[in-house]
């Protein structure tokens, strides 16, 4: 008998070999991109037209059929009588799946009236608060059919939406506006409420809704001409993916969907995943977390150009879920926004931005003036105080290997939030303490500093000398060493005091100064020769003129790193409105090859100085004095020389009478 099983468990063991189709358990995934989603059914209202029915249902489908293995589901039956159907289902399990497809197939018919929305928010609360080992990220999905006619009815609803914990409500609509539904329970809860009318934009709106569920999750979509395979290239640590062909005609179909060598929709891999089609959608859903990034071929059958859309679940989120996990961006009107993600290694080359309409905001690791630091694997960004006004629907973008994937946001500039402003000296010298100060606005009860910087140039930033947070301000003090534009950016998470509550916000707090000189002269340098190569060491004459009225402290140096070069002294003395002369020594180690420098001179205490950069050619030379070669050359040339003179001289003796 033990025989018998070892050789099933070998059996099994090869025929998931054969297979090629590399897995994760959802336990070694964990539980990082689990939703735990209330998928809300409006059936309020007449019955819509056989268009808008038909594509009610589609959606349904849509959002049920693209859940993510380790997500929990549950339904409800939205009107004037609100009620769940059915229990948490997993669309894992194969049961659960054919079992909420037939929840979805029994919401037939419509109730008439109006949707009671305070009921429908309390049943999704108290069936979520229920569910055993809550999952980390949770909301309400809704297909609304028409937006509530009383805000006050709503006040509520949107507390119990707003938490803590809060759960999002992100609603869609097919018919009609939902602005009221958006203003009231979407701000509340950190959700949205949008709407789309048009055919095609309605899957695609619905499918990016679950890059609003979860950080984890980003959309794609591409255009797939008939009978052509287009390649895909999924981004690096993608753990899951579904794809959804929208149909144009009934013989649009996909035939070839291959991910290293092995075909998902061939007869080996039937069994791992899901496929659902209607008359205007055909979804393919991975059933088990592996590693799936890279190239995709994906060809389609059809007599017209078809959209293919495409949603992955990456095993760590890139953007940032601090203050919260809220695809809603609420800000004051006329503050800058600070954004952040985290851009890991493996995508490197990889543009993000978050972008409405023509507006962008870079996302850079580059150390630029948003950015805290170059290389550190964050990348920052900030959107101009001046830019966008009330509510803005926009996306992150990340732009990898000729696609684009996206993850929705919404951004309210609301003019009654408190805005945090700097107060900073208007023209402070070099060397001297530098205090900016950020009162206290009324309404605002407390700020958490995440970082706080400031810069000289594109130097590094770094942190302030000391800060102070006093009742009515917080104060920094630092003291730039040398003039030039400096750039102080503070990081905070501000919660205010709201009609509703306290409401939390992240905001960015810049200064920019132009830190000027403690002098109007100014030092002019010029090299009395300048030569094409230099052959190290080398001496070089500075002729320096001075108009400063103070003694200048000239600092030399060779910006290049690695180059192995010096410059001694790095430091010159210049008295005050005199032109002197100085040389200086240049040397240097391991040049083996003739390369370019650059020697750059600036003044201690920040005064312009003109001229001083120079690009020089450096090559390796001898150390001053005679080499060995030289030596020999010498030798041997003397004693030619004397041979030569004493054969002269007996020739001179013979023929001499």
């Amino acid at each position: 008998m033990p025989r018998l099983w070892v050789s099933r468990l070998l059996l099994l063991l090869a025929v998931s070999g054969w297979l090629g189709v590399p897995s994760i358990p959802a336990t070694a995934q964990g539980r990082g991109d689990a939703i735990d989603l209330v998928l809300i059914a409006d059936r309020s209202g007449r019955e819509p037209g056989p268009g808008i029915g038909q594509a009610m249902t589609d959606v349904l489908l849509l959002w049920a059929a693209t859940a993510a293995p380790t997500d929990r589901l549950l339904l409800l039956r939205g009107g004037p009588s609100p009620r769940m159907v059915g229990g948490a289902l997993r669309m894992r399990d194969p049961e659960d799946r054919a079992a909420f497809r037939a929840l979805l197939r029994r919401l037939s018919g419509f109730d008439g009236g109006e949707a009671n929305w305070p009921r429908m928010v309390d049943l999704s609360v108290r069936s979520l608060s229920q569910l055993p080992e809550p999952a980390p990220f949770v909301g309400l999905l809704a297909l609304a059919r028409a937006d509530p006619k009383a805000a006050e009815a709503l006040a509520g609803a949107a507390a119990r939406l707003a938490g803590p914990p809060a759960r999002p409500l992100f609603a869609l609509g097919l018919e009609q506006s939902l602005s009221l539904l958006d203003q009231t329970l979407g701000q509340a809860s950190g959700g949205a409420a949008t709407t789309r009318l048009s055919d095609p934009e309605r899957y695609e709106a619905a499918l990016r809704l679950w890059g609003a569920l979860s950080p984890h999750r980003w959309t794609t979509w591409i255009s797939l001409p008939p009978g052509l395979e287009q390649r895909l290239v999924l981004p690096p640590g993608t753990a899951w993916a579904a794809f959804v062909l929208v149909r144009p005609t009934s013989s649009a179909r996909l035939v070839t969907l291959v991910h290293e060598d092995t075909d998902w929709l061939g007869p080996a891999a039937q069994a791992r995943i899901d496929v659902v089609r209607t008359e205007r959608l055909e979804i393919v859903t991975l059933l088990s977390f592996g590693s799936y990034e890279g190239e995709w071929r994906i060809r389609m059958e059809g007599d017209q150009e078809a959209r293919l859309g495409v949603v992955v679940s990456l095993r760590e989120p890139l953007l940032l879920t601090e203050p919260g996990p809220s695809r809603r961006l609420l800000a004051p009107s006329g503050a800058p926004i600070y954004l952040e993600a985290t851009l890991p290694q493996r995508l490197s080359g990889a543009a993000l931005e978050w972008q409405t309409g023509e507006i962008r905001a870079p996302l850079r690791d580059d150390g630029g003036d948003a950015d805290r630091e170059g290389g550190d694997g964050r990348a920052g960004g900030l959107i101009p105080a001046e830019a966008l006004s009330g509510r803005v629907e926009g996306a992150f973008r990340l732009s990898w290997a000729g696609g684009v994937w996206e993850q929705p946001v919404w951004l309210d500039r609301m003019a009654d939030l408190p805005a945090l402003e700097a107060q900073a000296p208007a023209s402070p010298a070099p060397g001297m303490p530098i205090t900016v100060t950020v009162p206290r606005p009324p309404g605002v009860e407390e700020v958490r500093w995440r970082w706080v910087g400031w810069r000289v140039g594109n130097a590094r930033y770094q942190p302030p000398e000391r800060m102070e947070a006093l009742a009515d301000r917080w104060e920094w003090v630092f003291r730039p060493p040398a003039g030039g534009p400096v750039r102080f950016l503070a990081l905070g998470e501000v919660r205010a005091l709201g009609p509703a509550g306290p409401r939390v916000y992240p905001q960015a707090v810049v200064a920019d100064l132009q830190v000027g000189a403690s002098t109007e002269g100014r030092l002019f340098v010029a090299l009395e020769r300048s030569p094409r190569a230099l052959n190290l060491p080398s001496e070089l004459t500075l002729i320096i003129t001075s108009t400063l009225d103070r003694p200048a402290q000239l600092r030399l140096e060779v910006v290049e790193e690695g180059a192995g070069v010096q410059v001694a002294p790095s430091t010159l003395s210049i008295p005050a409105r005199e032109i002197v002369r100085r040389k200086i020594r240049v040397s240097g180690e391991g040049i083996r090859q003739p390369r370019e420098i650059r020697i750059r001179a600036r003044e201690e205490k920040g005064a312009p100085v003109e001229g001083g950069e120079w690009r020089l050619t450096v090559a390796a030379g001898g150390d001053g004095g005679f080499s060995p070669i030289w030596l020999c050359l010498i030798a041997a040339a003397g004693a030619g020389g004397f041979v030569l003179i004493r054969v002269l001289l007996r020739r001179s003796r013979e023929q001499w009478p």
